[in-house]
């Protein structure tokens, strides 16, 4: 069997993907990998090698609009929730009830999310229940009050933690950036074979 990549070589591997004959050059150069994904050829590792830097770039632009979306309604909510307080009536309950809303709610939706996710994998678990309501029908549980409750809970705390968000997600951008230039590095480098 001859390499792939190199057909005036003998091969001296497999590529465990797509069964190609695999040179030592060929081989050395994809050996990092192998621990993780076993023995690949050039082109099986740039396929792998281009799809993780495409999820790293779908999950940082989630994030950065994430971020944005965020940060506007914070500063609409912060405003509010000031201007709440700085009215010569006293505090603008409506006002304030609006700007905590405004600032949290992503958070909120983030734990109905979860809330909607944890009663799905319950349903799972321990299989779908039913409630007979007062006429006698019967009903699928769905968890509707707990995935309010959640979304109200999540609001709330999301005040405070919004802004925390927001610097965590800056942070794996970051991260996410400089994998995606050590990638394509590898890439760069695996393709030069």
């Amino acid at each position: 069997m001859e390499c792939e990549r190199h057909p005036d070589r003998g091969a001296v591997a497999q590529c465990n993907v797509c069964g190609a004959g695999i040179c030592k050059e060929c081989a050395d150069k994809t050996a990092f990998i192998k621990e993780q994904y076993g023995t690949l050829c050039v082109d099986c590792l740039c396929d792998k090698t281009n799809k993780a830097i495409g999820i790293y770039r779908k999950d940082n632009k989630s994030r950065l609009i994430r971020i944005i979306v965020s940060c506007i309604l914070y500063a609409i909510g912060l405003f509010l929730i000031i201007a709440a307080f700085v009215g010569e009536n006293g505090i603008d309950l409506v006002a304030l009830i609006c700007g905590i809303a405004l600032c949290g709610i992503y958070t909120g939706i983030t734990w109905h999310k979860a809330a909607k996710q944890m009663h799905r994998q319950k349903e799972m678990e321990q299989g779908v229940e039913y409630v007979i309501d007062e006429n006698g029908n019967i009903e699928r549980k769905d968890g509707f009050w707990m995935k309010i409750i959640m979304c109200i809970v999540g609001t709330v705390i999301g005040v405070v933690y919004t802004p925390i968000r927001v610097i965590i997600d800056s942070v794996q951008i970051k991260r996410g950036k400089k994998s995606i230039a050590e990638l394509t590095k590898i890439l760069a480098d695996v393709q030069a074979i």
